[in-house]
């Protein structure tokens, strides 16, 4: 048993681990490229590839992902390559993306899920202070990439997913690449909802 969840540019969905029903796995399936899109990735590993290389530096850097299952991907980086590549991992779940909370806020709602919205800035923020501290420029930051969901503890937690642009450096990142990421994290939100936001995590 199979659901979408995505149809666009790639296509995403999810299915019952083979292995065990009780579980889900995530499949993205990065569908061929334009021949100029082919031509300008020469070389490059296949997006599946760099979402799997992606998630496994985040994980060694103590950061979260939906654990990593599988890559599959073509032999060959070459512009005439027209194979798909695959990239399976578990699902994280039950959660919520970043884009619902910020939209909801924007809307007006004072909480989402419980939490106020001091609680879901200071959490993101704390979050994202990590992400960068440790090098990790995500370049794409968008709202619908950062999950959350409740743990355990009550404690929110969070999960980056298409990790195939993320760069890794050895060192913290300057503010300018942090200002980068952040920009596509805060779309969803109204001004006033970003000033607060933006504050939070300068704090």
């Amino acid at each position: 048993k199979s659901k979408t969840l995505r149809d666009s540019r790639n296509m995403v969905w999810s299915v019952n681990a083979p292995w065990n029903p009780k579980r889900t796995i995530v499949i993205k399936e990065f569908k061929t490229r334009s021949i100029l899109r082919r031509a300008l990735d020469y070389g490059k590993p296949n997006k599946a590839l760099r979402s799997w290389n992606g998630a496994q530096e985040l994980l060694r850097r103590g950061l979260r992902t939906p654990t990593p299952l599988a890559c599959l991907a073509p032999a060959s980086a070459s512009a005439g390559n027209t194979k798909a590549g695959y990239y399976i991992c578990e699902a994280f779940a039950p959660a919520w993306s970043a884009r619902d909370v910020f939209s909801a806020f924007s809307k007006g709602a004072q909480d989402f899920q419980g939490y106020s919205t001091t609680d879901w800035y200071v959490a993101i923020a704390a979050f994202l202070q990590k992400l960068h501290t440790r090098g990790v420029y995500f370049r794409d930051l968008s709202a619908g990439n950062l999950l959350a969901r409740r743990a355990s503890s009550g404690k929110l937690e969070f999960a980056l997913i298409d990790t195939a642009r993320a760069r890794f450096y050895p060192h913290s990142l300057g503010l300018r690449l942090r200002l980068c990421d952040l920009m596509r994290l805060c779309h969803p939100l109204i001004w006033p909802s970003r000033l607060i936001f933006v504050e939070q995590y300068l704090t």
